[in-house]
Formats: structure tokens, C-alpha cells, sequence
């Protein structure tokens, strides 16, 4: 996860690095396989590493020495694979910095609700203190349509609470939470944000109340 992470904020097509950076990167010592089998090194998605980590930032290994202990990866023209794991880190990093908090993930808090009193439910985000509350959507297969009343849903509960910022991160198909605005502008929340989160990162907002 830490290598798509980082390969996917790579602007060229091309990465050569040493066994000892790309621990670095990862954070831990590179497995007894990975320096003794080329075969550990394939572009082959049934692999975790290769899975997680090349394939699912849209890289490919393209060389490796293990005498020297080098790998070289270069970008293979198809679209990042994201998984909900890497999708939610991504949110937490965009978002978290976004409004300046650290953000958890999957945060059980007791907050009040407009109406009065209050509920109890785990969000999929949100601030130690509850002033963030956000929900997240990766958007993949189906019919556009049958994913409206999943939006409409998150829309809905997070009108129905108090808090300072509440807001809905898509990524995935952004056609439709586009679509979903276009065709019920008059749902569209009176306090809640919408934004779609790119692989690489960037927040598109798609919908800010004024």
C-alpha cells in the first residue's frame, strides 16, 4: 500500500530504485524471497505484493537485479486499481488535510441531531471530537442508477445531525455523483459536502454549500 502510494505521486513514466529505498518506502525489511526469487517480482495480480502495491498504482515491474538488489517500474498505460482500503486512506489523507484535522475511520460517536436528541453510529469518518463527520463511496460496477439511493441515503443522515463540516467522498465512476446532482438538484444538501477523490490524491469538489 505504501509503495502504490508512493508510485502514484511518481510524475514520470519511469522509477528505478534500490532495495534499500523501497524499504524505506515500505517501512519494513523486504521479505528473504524478494531478494533470492525474480519470480516475487512478477506482474502477476495474484500476488499481494504485486497486487497492492505496482498494479494497483497502474505500474508494472519492468526490470530487476537482484544482485544489485534494483528494481525498475515503469507505468503501464491501465488505470490504478483501487481497493476500499487504499480508496478510504487516500479520503482520510485529501480530507484530513483539507480541513486542517486529523481525520479516524470508522468512528463511533454519539451526536446530536437536528430534530433533537441524539443517535449513536459508527461513521466512516470523522474528528476525535465529532466537529468532522464524513461518509465514502467508491463507485464500481453496476448501473449508474443503482447507485443513486446510496447517495441519497448518506445525503439524508448527514442532514439529519449536527456538526461543524459533514461531507460525502466518492471515488471510482465520478459520472455519477455528477449525475446524481444533475437529476436531483433539488436534494442536493443544504449543509453537506460533496467531493470526488482522484487516485492520485486531488479533491474535486463537486458540490460546496453556499
Amino acid at each position: 500500500m505504501h509503495l502504490a502510494k508512493y508510485l502514484r505521486g511518481q510524475l514520470g513514466g519511469e522509477v528505478e530504485l534500490s532495495f534499500a529505498e523501497l524499504e524505506r518506502i515500505l517501512g519494513s525489511p523486504l521479505p528473504k524471497s524478494a531478494r533470492e526469487l525474480r519470480v516475487w517480482w512478477s506482474n502477476d495480480a495474484t500476488h499481494s505484493q504485486a497486487r497492492f502495491g505496482w498494479l494497483a498504482a497502474g505500474w508494472r515491474v519492468e526490470s530487476v537485479n537482484l544482485s544489485e538488489g534494483r528494481v525498475a517500474f515503469k507505468k503501464s498505460g491501465n488505470p490504478p486499481a483501487w481497493s476500499a482500503a487504499m480508496f478510504t486512506d487516500a479520503v482520510v489523507e485529501a480530507m484530513s488535510r483539507r480541513f486542517g484535522a486529523e481525520l479516524h475511520v470508522d468512528v463511533r460517536l454519539r451526536v446530536p441531531l437536528k430534530s433533537g436528541g441524539t443517535i449513536e453510529r459508527i461513521f466512516d469518518l470523522a474528528s476525535a471530537d465529532g466537529r468532522i463527520i464524513g461518509e465514502v463511496m467508491l463507485l464500481s460496477g453496476g448501473s449508474v442508477a443503482s447507485r443513486f439511493p446510496g447517495i441519497s441515503e448518506n445525503v439524508w443522515l448527514l442532514e439529519k445531525i449536527e456538526a461543524e463540516r459533514k461531507f460525502i467522498a466518492f471515488g471510482g465512476d465520478p459520472s455519477v455523483p455528477r449525475l446524481w446532482l444533475e437529476r436531483h438538484m433539488q436534494l442536493a444538501p443544504r449543509d453537506v459536502s460533496l467531493h470526488f477523490i482522484s487516485p492520485d490524491g486531488r479533491v474535486e469538489d463537486l458540490w460546496v454549500p453556499r
